[in-house]
C-alpha cells in the first residue's frame, strides 16, 4: 500500500514508573520524583518532568502495562507493543468511517480514565513520524502530522529528535558535529527526501516515457530529458542505448551520499543512501551487485571477452605503486596490498586491478585498464588510464606515504616556512593575502577564506622530496618543480601533507592526504 494511504498512531505513557508510583502515593504529585536504586552503580529508571529542569533524565511495573495493552487490544484492529509503555496502532482506513484523529483521541481519553496514567500520542503517515510527533506532544498531549505537513514538521527539528536517524561521517571517518546539518534553503528541492520518494520519482519518469501514466510532463519531454545533450541528458547522466539505456544521478551533503540509477525502458532501478561521504566506487559496485542479483538486462556481460589475468609477484607490483598526477589537482594512488594492485581512496583499498600483461592491468568491476611506462630502473614513471573508450595520461609524482619513514630534513628552514604558510591558511584573511610564501595562482584560488582542515597544525615531519621539473605538472597556473611529503600533526590527529613548489620555491599547491 502506498505510504500516502497509511495512518499510524503511536501511544507513549508519560514518565511511566513515576506515574505508577504516584497512583500509589498521591503525595508525590507535583514534586520532583526519581525512580531508581540506592547503590553507587544504580541508574535512573524514570523521573518526573519536574526533575528534568535539574538535568536528570531516564536511562516499569507490569500490572499497569498489561492493563493499557488490554484496552488497546480491545479497541484496535492491528497494534504492536513496542515496549512496556509504547504501542503503535495501524488505523489505516479509519478516516472513511470515523475519523482517525477523533478515534485516537477517544482511545487516549479512555486509557487515562481507566488507568489514571497520563499518555500522549502522535498520529502520522508512518511509525517514525508518529513517534517523533508523540515526543513533541509530551507531556500528556496529542499531535497529528498529515502527509502535507511532514516536511514542514521535520525540517526545523534537530537530529537528536528523530529516532534511528543516522549520523553522517566525513571521508576521513570522522562523525559530523551535531550528527547532521539542516539545509533550509534546500526544502523546495526535497529536503528530507527518502529512497521511497526518489523511487516514486524514477517510476514516474519511466511511466511517462512509456506513456502509461497521467504524468506532469509529456512523453515527448521525457524523451528529450533522456536524450544526450552534449554529454548528459536534461537533469540526468545517461549510459547505454536501447533496452540498456540508464539514467542516473548522485547527491551529497556533509556526511551523506546518495546514488540513483534506473533503466529507461525496462522498469528497473535502485536508490542507495549512505551516511558517509564516500569517494570510492563503492556505490557503483553496490548498484552493479543489485543489477546482477536481480538479473537486469544491462548487467549481463560477456565474461569470455574479459582479458585473461596473469600472475605477478608482490615485488613486481611494488614497481607500480605510487601517486600519479591526473590533472587539475586530482591524483591516482596505487598500492600493492597482499599481492594485489589496488587503487586507494581516502587511505583505504578501493578497486583491484589484475595483471593481464607485464605492464598492463585490468579492473573486473569498472573495466578500466592501466598501461604503465617504466624508467631505466624498472619502476613506473607514468600510466595511461583507459576507461569507456577514453585515455588519460598520468605521470608519477612520488611514493605513497605509508612507504616512507622519517629522514633528515635537507632544508629545515624551508619546513618552518611551510608550517607558517599552512597556519596562515587556517586563519585566512590578511594572514593569507599578505603571505609571501604562495604563488599568485593558489593565492587567488584560496582568496581570504580560511582552510579549516589546516587548523591546529602543530608540526611538520619531513619524509620525502621528488624532483618533477621534467614532468610538465601544473597547479593553479604554476609549473611544479618539486613535490614535498610531510607527516603533519593537526591537533592530535596525524595526517600527511603534499606540497607542490614552483621553480622559485613558492607554494603552487598543497593537499592533505590519508596516504
Amino acid at each position: 500500500m502506498p505510504i500516502e494511504e497509511r495512518t499510524i498512531v503511536h501511544y507513549d505513557l508519560d514518565s511511566f514508573f513515576v506515574e505508577v508510583e504516584r497512583l500509589q502515593n498521591s503525595l508525590l504529585k507535583g514534586i520532583p520524583v526519581i525512580i531508581g536504586g540506592h547503590s553507587d552503580r544504580a541508574v535512573v529508571a524514570s523521573c518526573s518532568y519536574e526533575t528534568r529542569k535539574f538535568g536528570v533524565h531516564s536511562a516499569m511495573p507490569m500490572k499497569y502495562s498489561h492493563l493499557v495493552s488490554e484496552i488497546i487490544s480491545e479497541a484496535s484492529p492491528l497494534y504492536e507493543k513496542a515496549s512496556i509503555d509504547e504501542h503503535y496502532i495501524d488505523i489505516t482506513g479509519m478516516e472513511r468511517f470515523f475519523g482517525a484523529y477523533k478515534w485516537a483521541h477517544e482511545l487516549r481519553m479512555r486509557i487515562i480514565q481507566e488507568t489514571g496514567l497520563p499518555i500522549s500520542f502522535g498520529l502520522s503517515i508512518n511509525k517514525t513520524v508518529a513517534k517523533i510527533a508523540t515526543g513533541v506532544a509530551k507531556p500528556n498531549g496529542e499531535k497529528q502530522v498529515t502527509l502535507s505537513m511532514v516536511r514542514s514538521f521535520l525540517n526545523p527539528l534537530p537530529v537528536n529528535k528523530i529516532p534511528l536517524a543516522a549520523t553522517g561521517h566525513y571521508s576521513n571517518r570522522d562523525a559530523v558535529v551535531g550528527r547532521a546539518h539542516t539545509y533550509p534553503e534546500m526544502a523546495a528541492a526535497g529536503l528530507w527526501t527518502t529512497p521511497s520518494d526518489l523511487a516514486r520519482f524514477v517510476i514516474g519518469v519511466q511511466q511517462s516515457l512509456a506513456g502509461t501514466s497521467n504524468p506532469i510532463i509529456s512523453a515527448a519531454m521525457t524523451r528529450e530529458m533522456l536524450t544526450a545533450q552534449k554529454n548528459t541528458g536534461l537533469g540526468f547522466f545517461l549510459d547505454g542505448t536501447g533496452k540498456r539505456k540508464k539514467f542516473s544521478h548522485s547527491g551529497r551533503n556533509e556526511g551523506f551520499d546518495t546514488f540513483m540509477s534506473a533503466t529507461a525502458e525496462t522498469g528497473r532501478g535502485a536508490i542507495i543512501m549512505i551516511n558517509t561521504n564516500d569517494n570510492s566506487k563503492m556505490l557503483t559496485r553496490m548498484m552493479m551487485s543489485i543489477a546482477k542479483s536481480y538479473k537486469w538486462l544491462e548487467a549481463v556481460t560477456d565474461a569470455a571477452n574479459d582479458p585473461k589475468p596473469i600472475k605477478a609477484s608482490a615485488v613486481a607490483l611494488m614497481r607500480f605503486s605510487g601517486r600519479y598526477e591526473l590533472g587539475n589537482g586530482a591524483t591516482l594512488a596505487l598500492s600493492q596490498e597482499k599481492g594485489q594492485l589496488w587503487k586507494m581512496t581516502d587511505g583505504l583499498p578501493d578497486e583491484v586491478y589484475v595483471p593481464i600483461a607485464p605492464t598492463r592491468f585490468y579492473s573486473p568491476s569498472s573495466r578500466e585498464q592501466l598501461a604503465f611506462t617504466a624508467d631505466d630502473t624498472g619502476f613506473a614513471s607514468s600510466v595511461v588510464l583507459k576507461s569507456e573508450g577514453e585515455a588519460q595520461n598520468a605521470v608519477r609524482i612520488g611514493p605513497l606515504m605509508h612507504t616512507l619513514t622519517k629522514r633528515a630534513d635537507p632544508a629545515p628552514a624551508r619546513t618552518e616556512k611551510l608550517k607558517a604558510a599552512i597556519q596562515a591558511c587556517a586563519q585566512g584573511g590578511d594572514k593569507m593575502t599578505s603571505s609571501t610564501l604562495f604563488a599568485a595562482g593558489i593565492k587567488s584560488a584560496l582568496g581570504t577564506q580560511p582552510v579549516p582542515q589546516c587548523a591546529g597544525t602543530k608540526a611538520l615531519v619531513f619524509l620525502h622530496e621528488q624532483d618533477v621539473s621534467e614532468r610538465a605538472i601544473q597547479r593553479h597556473g604554476s609549473k611544479v618543480s618539486k613535490i614535498l611529503s610531510y607527516r603533519l600533526k593537526v591537533f592530535d590527529r596525524p595526517t600527511f601533507l603534499l606540497v607542490c613548489l614552483d621553480a622559485d620555491g613558492l607554494i603552487a599547491d598543497f593537499s592533505l592526504v590519508d596516504d
